[in-house]
C-alpha cells in the first residue's frame, strides 16, 4: 500500500512539473474564472460570515473622514461600502472578476465606484500620493507581492492601509486532501496556479516594512465552521470562494468526482468526530505611511 501511495505522488509531481514547463502561468485567469463562478454565492457562504472580521480590521485602521479611499479584491462590495459609510468620502472598489464588480455595483453603486481590473495593473497607473487610505480583504494571496511596493506611492501623507487575508495554513486540510485526492488521478490536472499567501504574521508585516510603511497594528486567528456531514463542507468550500483557481485546475468532466473525494477524506480524516470542522486561518495588518522610511530591524 505504501509503494502504491508513493506511486501517485511521484506521477502527481512529474504531472505538475510538465504543466509548469510547458504552460504560461494562468494564475490570474483561473483565480477570475473561479470567482466569476461563485459570485453569486459569495455573500451567504463567506460575507455573512466572516464580516465581523473585516469590520474588526477596518475599525483598527479608523480611516480619515472624508478622504479619498481605495478598496483593493473588492468582491462584492462588502467592505468598500463599510469605508463609505466610516468616512463619507470618495470610496472606489477595484476586483478582477466581472461578476463580483456586478454584484458590488448593484448593491453599492449609489454610493461608491467599482471598476473591474486587476489589482496591481490598477496601481501601477494611479498617480502618486492619491489615496488617504487602502484596503485589501481576502484577496491579497492572489495577487503579486508587488501590490504591497505600490501602497507608499499612491498613499499621501499619514495614509492607511489596512490587510486582512488568508494565511498560507488556511484550510490545510482541504489542500492536502485536494492534492491526495489528485494523486489517485493525476490526468484530472490540466492547469498549475502559484499564488502568494503569507507564511505567517510576522512575514506580512516584515514585507510592509521593506516597503516604508510603519506598523500600527497586527494579528492573527481563525474561524471554524463545523458541519453534519461531508457534503456540507464540501459545498461551504466551494462556494465561499475558498477553493478558487483550484477547482478550475480539474478536467470539467472529473470536478464531481474530485470534489467527492475530498469529501471522503475529509469524513475518514475526522472520524469519529459528530461534525466535520473547516478551518480558515488569517493574519491581518494596519500599517501608516510617514516620513522616515521604516526598515525591519535586523
Amino acid at each position: 500500500m505504501r509503494g502504491i501511495i508513493h506511486r501517485h505522488w511521484i506521477k502527481l509531481g512529474l504531472r505538475f512539473l510538465h504543466l509548469y514547463l510547458n504552460q504560461e502561468n494562468l494564475t490570474k485567469k483561473l483565480v477570475e474564472a473561479g470567482y466569476d463562478e461563485i459570485a453569486i454565492f459569495y455573500d451567504t457562504y463567506w460575507t455573512d460570515y466572516m464580516a465581523y472580521l473585516t469590520v474588526d480590521m477596518l475599525k483598527k485602521l479608523d480611516p480619515l473622514k472624508g478622504g479619498n479611499c481605495l478598496d483593493l479584491t473588492c468582491g462584492t462590495g462588502f467592505l468598500t461600502h463599510a469605508l463609505y459609510d466610516m468616512t463619507h468620502g470618495k470610496v472606489t472598489g477595484v476586483d478582477a472578476s466581472k461578476a463580483m464588480i456586478s454584484i458590488a455595483q448593484k448593491k453599492y453603486g449609489d454610493k461608491c465606484q467599482f471598476i473591474h481590473n486587476d489589482a496591481y495593473d490598477f496601481l501601477k497607473n494611479q498617480p502618486p500620493r492619491s489615496y488617504d487610505c487602502i484596503t485589501c480583504a481576502w484577496g491579497l494571496g492572489y495577487g503579486t507581492p508587488q501590490i504591497l511596493a505600490q501602497f507608499r506611492r499612491l498613499l499621501r501623507q499619514n495614509g492607511k492601509v489596512g490587510i486582512i487575508d488568508n494565511s498560507m495554513f488556511s484550510n490545510w486540510e482541504f489542500v492536502l486532501f485536494f492534492l491526495a485526492a489528485i494523486a489517485e488521478e493525476p490526468v484530472a490536472l490540466n492547469y498549475y496556479i502559484i499564488p502568494h499567501f503569507f507564511l505567517s504574521k510576522g512575514t506580512l508585516v516584515q514585507r510592509m516594512r521593506m516597503n516604508g510603511l510603519r506598523i500600527i497594528d497586527a494579528w492573527k486567528g481563525k474561524k471554524t465552521f463545523t458541519f453534519e456531514n461531508k457534503e456540507m463542507a464540501i459545498e461551504q468550500l466551494l462556494n465561499s470562494g475558498v477553493a478558487a483557481g483550484i477547482v478550475q485546475l480539474i478536467d470539467k468532466d472529473r470536478k464531481d468526482n474530485i470534489a467527492r473525494r475530498i469529501g471522503e477524506l475529509l469524513e475518514r480524516h475526522h472520524m469519529p468526530s459528530r461534525y466535520i470542522p473547516v478551518t480558515h486561518r488569517y493574519i491581518a495588518v494596519v500599517a501608516e505611511k510617514n516620513k522616515k522610511h521604516n526598515y525591519p530591524k535586523r
